[in-house]
Order: structure tokens, then C-alpha cells, then sequence
């Protein structure tokens, strides 16, 4: 598997040519990676503190160029008031919320800063899975629409769950690349509907269509494309009959 790393001076360059809602859709999905990775596992960093929440301002990378809607968007501040990347919200046992960038830890809440410093490297390791959308982005990669239409109308999504049919769904509308594993899972049941979609295909070209069917049997191939999938036997034994029947 390749390993995509960028400067922040490439990153900076390939965000400047995204619309609002991609970097928006890119920053959200990368953030609950990274919170799904850290703060699920109930990760207790020192001193009773845990790590409640990471909060990322997703236009950080653009705020050195004249870029009106990474202005526009709130900045996110540490306890001393300074401007943050990445905020890291931090809880008490007794309930004590502190927002702070990862330089002050040890600061307000007596964290040792090798501690902070591991936060903050699994955080960038986290990174990986932006840098590489934003590479196949650069390489003129986009979400593999017709990919995602064949699995669609097969019904095959259904077999994703909500949460990934969700991160589809918001990748199809800002036309981004996916991510290997993600594009990996989506790339299975397509080959899967196009595997029974060939099948049945063979079916009726086997089939001796007289001229006056000819009709019927394009009819049958732009049913098959737009048909649920159910298992490939299932389907292969019902379009056996279905000819046997019509062409009576």
C-alpha cells in the first residue's frame, strides 16, 4: 500500500483549488477518524484528565492566502487565546472542560509534554488518510460515480450499513475521491453486480430470439441493469423460466 505524505505547502496548494463543501466534507470525515481512533477507546491521558473531543479549523491551511471562505470561518482558541489547528477538548472526572492547543497541556492541566506530543503524532498519523484523498484529488481522481451507480441500482448499498452509506453519500456530492479501503469496499459489490449482471447476460444470448423478439430480449438487458441483485443462482434460475415462458 502506498503511503501519502504531504507538505504542508502542497496540502495548501491542493486545498486552494477545492469548493467550500469539499474541504468541509474532507475535514469532518478525517476528524471522526481520528475520533473514532482516540476518543472511543476511552483514552485516559494522566492526572484524571480524558480526551473528550478533537475539533479541527478546517480552513487553517488556507488562512495565508487571500481566501474569503477560510475567513469566514470561526476560529478555534486555546484557554490563552491563541488560534488553533486542532483543538483537543479535554474532561475531568468531575466534570472540568478544557480547551486547549497541544503546546499548552502541561500548562493547564499538568499533562506531561511527551504525552501531549503522542496525542499529537497519532493525530497526524491520522492525517495519512486526508493526505492521500487529497493526492488522488491533485491527480485528477474523483468519486467513482458510475462504480456507485451500478451497486446502487443492484440494491447492493443496503449491505454497507447507514454510517457508510452516509460517507458515500457525501463524497458522491463533493466529487471526491475515496480512501483505499474505503473505494476497496465499494470496488467488492461492483464487481459482485457486474459478475451477475454477466451471467444473465450469457443467458440470453444464448437464447435463439426470433426478429419479433428482439425487442423483448433489449427490454430483458435493460431490466437486468436496473434489477436487484438477490444471488446469482436465484436470479440465473428465474431468467431461465422467464424465457422459457415468453417465448412460448
Amino acid at each position: 500500500m502506498e503511503i501519502y505524505t504531504l507538505t504542508d505547502e502542497k496540502r495548501r496548494k491542493i486545498l486552494s483549488k477545492l469548493k467550500y463543501n469539499q474541504i468541509q466534507t474532507l475535514s469532518d470525515f478525517t476528524m471522526y477518524k481520528a475520533k473514532s481512533e482516540m476518543i472511543t477507546k476511552d483514552f485516559v491521558i494522566a492526572n484524571d484528565w480524558k480526551l473528550a473531543d478533537i475539533r479541527e479549523d478546517a480552513f487553517w491551511n488556507l488562512r495565508s492566502m487571500d481566501n474569503n471562505q477560510g475567513k469566514k470561518i470561526p476560529k478555534l482558541k486555546c484557554e490563552c487565546g491563541k488560534n488553533l489547528r486542532y483543538q483537543y477538548i479535554l474532561r475531568s472526572s468531575s466534570g472540568k472542560e478544557l480547551k486547549l492547543g497541544v503546546t499548552h497541556f502541561a500548562q493547564h492541566a499538568g499533562i506531561p509534554q511527551n504525552i501531549a506530543r503522542q496525542i499529537h503524532s497519532r493525530l497526524n498519523k491520522v492525517m495519512i488518510f486526508r493526505d492521500e484523498i487529497l493526492t488522488k484529488y491533485s491527480q485528477g481522481q474523483r468519486f467513482p460515480l458510475e462504480e456507485y451507480n451500478v451497486v446502487s441500482k443492484k440494491g447492493l448499498l443496503l449491505e454497507f450499513g447507514e454510517d457508510f452509506n452516509y460517507k458515500l453519500k457525501k463524497f458522491k456530492d463533493a466529487n471526491l475521491p475515496l480512501f483505499h479501503v474505503d473505494e476497496s469496499r465499494l470496488m467488492k459489490k461492483y464487481f459482485k453486480a457486474k459478475e451477475a449482471n454477466i451471467t444473465l447476460y450469457r443467458i440470453i444470448d444464448d437464447e435463439n430470439f426470433d426478429d419479433k423478439y428482439l425487442l423483448f430480449k433489449e427490454t430483458l438487458n435493460r431490466y437486468i441493469d436496473f434489477s436487484e441483485f438477490i444471488d446469482t443462482k436465484s436470479d440465473a434460475k428465474w431468467l431461465s423460466k422467464t424465457l422459457i415462458v415468453s417465448t412460448l
